[in-house]
């Protein structure tokens, strides 16, 4: 395995800036022998060296962005101009994109990438890792939750991005929600103490 050293040039605070990286010598030298490069995340410096390295060289790319290229929650203007130039030439001649979901399928699909060339690959969950996991009436007695109670889950990073707000909102709107439990699973990035002021302030709790 070769590590590149790469740095975070920009502001992490909103995730404006890209990803740069010094050893451009080396990383075209493994595009090159390469027979093929999988190319990960989107709007970076290695994404876009990369693509860009292997269309040189015709090596085949395959481009998987976790889910780095939405098209809403108010993306700023320099990533609508990404979006628009640089990032739809590199998806529209990737050899085939990974989707995780549905949504992300669209994602490509409005930048050029034709339905024949995506994947849709979910994330996997592996039995072995919870082999003794409670059925599903011990796991809403251990949450306190009724059995009549309606669940939604949403099980994700704490981010702004993640539409959270979209959901607690939602929920907040429904006339009769007594029946319904939002359950918030998953580690804090940044959005968490966002999200319980929004929660306190509809009077979810």
């Amino acid at each position: 395995m070769t590590y590149l050293r790469a740095f975070w040039w920009g502001r992490k605070e909103n995730s404006i800036g890209f990803i740069v990286s010094p050893d451009l010598w080396r990383y075209r030298e493994l595009v090159r022998r390469a027979d093929v490069v999988h190319i990960q995340g989107y709007r970076h410096f290695l994404f876009v060296g990369a693509a860009l390295l292997a269309q040189r060289y015709g090596v085949p790319y395959v481009v998987q962005t976790h889910g780095a290229m939405p098209s809403r929650f108010g993306r700023s203007r320099l990533k609508r101009v990404f979006d628009r130039s640089v990032g739809r030439f590199v998806l529209s001649r990737a050899s085939y994109a990974v989707a995780l979901s549905d949504t992300e399928v669209e994602d490509y699909t409005r930048q050029g990438v034709a339905s024949s060339r995506i994947a849709k690959i979910f994330n996997p969950l592996d039995p072995a890792v919870c082999p003794e996991l409670p059925d599903r009436e011990t796991s809403r007695r251990r949450l306190g939750i009724q059995p009549d109670e309606k669940v939604i889950l949403f099980l994700a990073r704490l981010h702004e991005k993640k539409g959270l707000e979209l959901l607690i909102r939602a929920v907040a709107a429904r006339e009769h929600r007594r029946d319904l439990r939002l359950l918030i699973v998953g580690p804090d990035d940044g959005y968490g103490a966002t999200a319980e002021r929004l929660i306190a302030q509809l009077r979810l709790q």
